[in-house]
This record gives structure tokens, sequence and C-alpha cells, in this order.
């Protein structure tokens, strides 16, 4: 698919990770955020940063909080902001000490000249985090988000809020619209995506596929969270 939309393949990575359900770029595009844990493997780090060219700074997860995008995400295009629920990081390990990781995160994003937002164990278990940015407007779930976060995104950081209706993947896949999407570049600008790829084919087998999901941890939802 990658290669007829005329996208360049640079190989595939030696360590385990999901994809960019597992790290996200900064909005300022200063450093890298891998959340590693049961889906990903802290050593993708070093890939990535090779990859991008720039710092990547490793937050261990729970083990509940299987993708980095389902507790925090980056939004840049409107006012940079930040958001991350803070629980969701790992408990205290000989290697790994969760304040010492949230106080990375707090310097990596006053670095990048953005906003970092502790978002609620509830707005994370609503899947907040895991909304698309498209142009200023969240793609988002139409479940509750507390009054203090939709102040910060709608008032505050001029986003627009647009609930999706995509029960069935919210209730019984674990996840949201970055689940189930890619962000185009300017790589892509100009090309259309050929049909046997279009939702319209793929709709029927993509919603089977939901109950064959892999993991590396028995299946949790995010309520988990809580």
């Amino acid at each position: 698919f990658l290669r007829s939309i005329g996208l360049h393949i640079y190989g595939t990575m030696e360590s385990h990770m999901e994809g960019d359900s597992c790290f996200f770029l900064l909005p300022n595009g200063s450093s890298v955020v891998l959340g590693y844990g049961s889906r990903a493997d802290r050593d993708a780090a070093q890939e990535l940063k090779r990859l991008f060219k720039k710092p990547v700074h490793a937050l261990r997860l729970r083990e509940d909080c299987f993708h980095l995008d389902l507790v925090g995400a980056s939004l840049a295009s409107k006012e940079p902001t930040v958001l991350f629920n803070r629980n969701s990081l790992a408990k205290r390990s000989n290697r790994w000490r969760p304040d010492e990781g949230w106080r990375i995160l707090q310097d990596a994003v006053r670095m990048d000249g953005s906003d970092l937002i502790e978002m609620s164990d509830e707005d994370a278990a609503n899947a907040v985090a895991n909304s698309r940015d498209i142009n200023g407007m969240l793609l988002a779930p139409p479940g509750d988000i507390s009054e203090s976060l939709l102040q910060e995104l709608t008032v505050r950081r001029n986003y627009m809020r647009y609930p999706v209706h995509l029960e069935e993947l919210l209730e019984n896949g674990g996840g949201f619209t970055g689940c189930v999407s890619n962000p185009l570049t300017l790589a892509f600008q100009g090309r259309e995506i050929p049909r046997e790829y279009s939702w319209e084919v793929w709709r029927r087998t993509a919603m089977a596929m939901l109950s064959k999901y892999p993991t590396r941890v028995p299946p949790k939802t995010l309520n988990a969270v809580k």
C-alpha cells in the first residue's frame, strides 16, 4: 500500500514497536517521545533517534496502557500542546522512576516551546488522547470530556472538537480515531488512494479484524486506568 501511493520505505525496525501509536513528535519538532512497555521495546528509542535525527525520550508505561496514543497526544495545528496522563507511567522499579520520567517529559515540552496539560484518569479512560488532529479539528470520541480540558482545548488553544461515532472500536477495540487512521504528509500531496485500499472496500474486513488484534499482554480496555 505505501509503495502504491508513492511513499518511501526506509526498512523494518529491529526493535519491537507498533508504529506511531507508540511514539509522537513534539508539536514544534524538537524531539520525540516513546512510550515503551507491553507493546514496545525500550531499544526502539535508539532506532527512532537514528531515523528522526532528534533526541528521543523513553517513558515506561503501565502494561494495561499498551499504546502511548491512548494516554498522550501531541497537538500542533493550533497552539502547540501535549496531553499526557501521568498515572499511565509504570510504577517504580530498579531501572525506572516515574517521577523522573515525568520531569523528563516536562523539560522536553518546555524546550519544545509547547504547553503540557496533565490529563485526568477519566479523560484518558474516555480515549480523549486518541483523537486525530486535522487542521485544528479534533476527531474525538463522542463520550464525556472534563469541562476543564474542554475549556483548555477549545477556548484557550483554539481547537474544535468534532465527535465521531465509532462505538464498536471504542468499546471493543480499546482505542479510537488515532488507532484507525494515519496522517498523510506532504509526500502524499497530489496523489489519490487506490480504490482497492479505500474505506468503502476495506470497512467489512477492518471491522472483522478488531477481534483478532495482536497483543503481548492479556487484552484490557483503558478503563483499567481509572
